[in-house]
């Protein structure tokens, strides 16, 4: 007798069912290998991409195809981000720099749970109450960050925001590099 969940002891001879076994677990490990291929071919794809703006804007300025560096003068960034994608530099000279962190919420509830594992019922109340406290001007900051993503119809991140809407660039971590490309591209208009 052969139990295919494991609970016999005893050795299955059918060949068939063997071979079947060993075919469905290579194409298993075959998809998952296709899908491993396919994630570092975009990320290859997205670093060549990040590198040829990169360059090309550097080269643009270098050579002088962007007249002024003030041709638009940026003087307010919103900034919408996750903490997975680390944005920088946000000490600018001139601009306001806002950040966003739209996933800061979760991580709070996730370290306010994992302190009040370690209380006891009434403490944790108490101190419930208290952390929650603390992160009211978290809290009104996270929610002014959804609203404002939601109202510049931001669907990815890191997305960066120029003057209240004029324009955004996503992907870009770079603030400095993001700035030149709004720059180069607002002297195209």
């Amino acid at each position: 007798m052969c139990d295919l969940k494991g609970y016999t002891y005893r050795r299955c001879n059918n060949d068939l069912l063997d071979e079947a076994l060993q075919n469905e677990r290579r194409q298993m490990i075959d998809a998952k290998i296709k899908r491993r291929e396919a994630r570092k071919q975009k990320q290859r794809l997205r670093d060549r991409y990040c590198l040829t703006i990169t360059a090309l804007t550097l080269g643009m300025a270098a050579f002088g195809f962007i007249k002024t560096v003030h041709s638009a003068p940026v003087t307010e960034l919103e900034v919408f981000t996750t903490s997975q994608f680390q944005v920088g530099p946000t000490d600018m000279p001139g601009v306001n720099v806002k950040v966003y962190n739209l996933d800061q919420l979760q991580q709070s509830i996730a370290q306010v749970n994992q302190q009040l594992q370690s209380m006891s019922k009434l403490d944790a109340e108490a101190g419930a109450k208290q952390l929650l406290i603390g992160q009211i001007p978290l809290l009104r900051n996270q929610f002014h960050g959804l609203a404002l993503a939601q109202q510049y119809g931001i669907q990815e991140l890191p997305a960066i925001v120029f003057d209240h809407g004029k324009a955004e660039s996503i992907g870009v971590t770079d603030l400095g590099i993001a700035v030149l490309d709004y720059q180069a591209w607002s002297h195209s208009q």
